[in-house]
């Protein structure tokens, strides 16, 4: 149990790492603790090193307020992405100072946690600094337990307690989330939504997800397991999804479904100008955006589908700003305007009439990123 240092200390550091930069008379407006006891608290901030003084506030008159900040310096952490046929890592402190990253091939092992464990222990060898470890998952997991729930791409994350076993083997805080919400959560931090407290950041890339960042916070549901869009139903007849059901939107739209029944029709003879042998998400999206109808089809059916669901989560959560991450945002247009065309068709025109929808401006890094800063903002 916290004690009441603590405990107060926590309640400031929450609203500076919601508010951003912000002033000590502002915080004190917000939680309605004393200016004076704001101060104490903000010292002891301070001499922990969690928060900074990063600057004045606008003048009114009188002398500048200096304002505070989660400190940019502080940490490192570990953010380590698991995906289907790659684990990315990189150690960054909280103001996304990249101190060092990697990426390997996945490993095919018949015990996850103990590949894991070895993989872990062989970067914190080095790296004895780190104060934290987040991991984004590429798959089901449940916030609250740190339990991967199961994923599409390994069989071997099923019911799996990541968090409890990581933190009694290392002895660190660890959080795991699904890689969206690590993407949004990044971008929220340090991408296009800096300016944006309610916005849907959808993943378009091998899956598909959804976060919601509603009063500049991510929402996580309940149990820690929301906006899984990717298993909402799109076609009934369609293929099998690792959930367990068929015609789910991921299996349908995402960057492999593409890719899948782009070799389908090439195989039962469809003319494009795609190199057959060499039928990748990226050189789809090239010969798109170079004429081919074929490749264009592709990505617009799959936007289409895309479109059409997003205009049902509209119609339920009325939040029209829409930040496109993964690697089908690489379409640009391609994709926006599909999605755009059928959110318009389909959604409330009410709440659609200030639709917006933005590419993220991060790299493929920013879910390992936001991972490893999350984890750091949870300690």
């Amino acid at each position: 149990m916290l004690a009441v240092k603590e405990l107060n200390a926590k309640i400031i550091f929450d609203v500076i790492k919601k508010r951003g930069a912000i002033s000590r008379t502002e915080i004190s407006r917000i939680t309605n603790i004393s200016r004076s006891t704001i101060g104490n608290y903000v010292d002891y901030l301070l001499e922990k090193k969690l928060i900074a003084e990063i600057g004045h506030d606008t003048s009114t008159g009188g002398r500048r307020a200096r304002l505070l900040s989660i400190n940019p310096d502080y940490g490192p952490s570990l953010g380590i992405e698991i995906g289907g046929d790659n684990i990315k890592w990189i150690i960054t402190t909280a103001g996304g100072n990249i101190i060092n990253s990697g990426i390997s091939e996945m490993w095919i092992s018949p015990d996850f946690l103990t590949s894991l464990n070895h993989f872990i222990y062989g970067i914190l060898n080095s790296n004895s600094e780190i104060k934290s470890i987040g991991i984004a998952s590429a798959g089901l997991v449940e916030y609250k337990t740190g339990i991967s729930l199961f994923s599409s791409h390994r069989k071997d994350m099923t019911n799996l307690p990541i968090k409890k076993a990581l933190e009694k083997k290392f002895n660190l805080p660890v959080i795991i989330d699904d890689v969206s919400r690590a993407f949004a959560f990044a971008e929220k931090k340090l991408g296009v939504a800096q300016q944006l407290n309610d916005f849907l950041y959808i993943y378009l890339d091998k899956g598909i997800g959804l976060s919601i960042i509603f009063n500049g916070e991510l929402y996580r549901g309940t149990m820690g397991i929301s906006g899984e869009i990717g298993h909402f139903l799109s076609d009934e007849h369609g293929p099998a999804c690792g959930c367990g059901n068929r015609g789910c939107l991921e299996v349908v739209a995402s960057c492999s479904a593409i890719v899948q029944n782009a070799r389908k029709s090439i195989a039962s003879g469809v003319r494009t100008s795609l190199n057959h042998n060499n039928i990748t998400i990226e050189n789809i999206i090239i010969e798109a955006k170079m004429g081919d109808k074929f490749c264009y089809k592709l990505i617009n059916n799959s936007g289409e589908k895309i479109g059409f669901v997003l205009s049902q989560v509209i119609n339920l959560l009325g939040i029209p700003t829409i930040v496109i991450g993964g690697c089908l945002k690489n379409a640009d247009n391609l994709i926006i305007e599909p999605i755009k065309r059928m959110i318009r068709e389909y959604s409330i025109s009410n709440i659609t009439k200030d639709l917006d929808i933005k590419l993220s401006c991060l790299d493929s890094n920013a879910g390992v990123m936001g991972a490893a800063i999350l984890s750091l903002m949870e300690i």
